[in-house]
């Protein structure tokens, strides 16, 4: 039996969309990536199919301003940009009368750009109202999750990450159950990564010392 404890109207789902920073530049990237769709696709959904990923800013994220006032002023153009992309997707979701939210957001400027708030601890595991300029689309809120680069150093977070990701789900009328017989998550990639830096920063401050 499907899950829609909001009543949405009979008919496809909206995908869930979710919107990051940045693209990933690090050795990690691939483990990154491979997390967040292990975790979809842990809660019986397709990532492919059932889910949007955007980005902010498709650039390097080295060239995103520190200082918030300086950020904002670089990200306006990708700002309006994003704006514009998701324009279409929720006039779809306003027509066939289905609750116009199913957004996350995955890090502290994905949370910025589209609430205001770039403390990400205060915002991350739950639903906030979006800036007025993203509420002219419709949208009623946005969830804010912790990026699984964080779940890489501290597994625990990706509990978080799937409570909000099975949220957002259910409320656009998706099914979600657990699949216990999912395969594990390895993230060998990542640990070989941290173990080879250990090893030189320790190398380093033996040659230093």
């Amino acid at each position: 039996m499907k899950t829609n404890p909001t009543n949405q109207p009979d008919g496809p789902s909206p995908k869930l969309i979710i919107l990051r920073g940045t693209p990933h530049t690090s050795p990690a990237a691939n483990d990154i990536n491979a997390l967040l769709w292990w975790i979809i696709k842990r809660l019986s959904l397709k990532p492919k199919e059932h889910c949007v990923f955007e980005y902010l800013f498709e650039g390097d994220k080295r060239l995103v301003p520190k200082q918030k006032a300086t950020r904002r002023t670089f990200l306006e153009p990708h700002t309006a940009a994003l704006q514009r992309r998701l324009e279409p997707l929720f006039a779809s979701r306003r027509a066939a009368r289905r609750d116009p939210s199913g957004l996350i957001c995955v890090g502290a400027l994905a949370c910025e750009c589209l609430t205001g708030h770039s403390y990400l601890k205060e915002r991350t595991g739950a639903a906030w109202l979006p800036l007025p300029r993203f509420q002219m689309l419709g949208m009623t809120k946005v969830w804010v999750m912790d990026d699984p680069l964080s779940a890489l150093y501290n597994p625990e977070l990706a509990v978080g990450i799937s409570q909000v990701i099975w949220q957002a789900a259910l409320e656009l009328g998706h099914e979600c159950k657990m699949d216990y017989l999912a395969k594990g998550f390895s993230n060998d990639t990542w640990l070989r990564y941290v173990e080879d830096r250990n090893r030189k920063r320790l190398l380093g401050e033996f040659v230093n010392s």
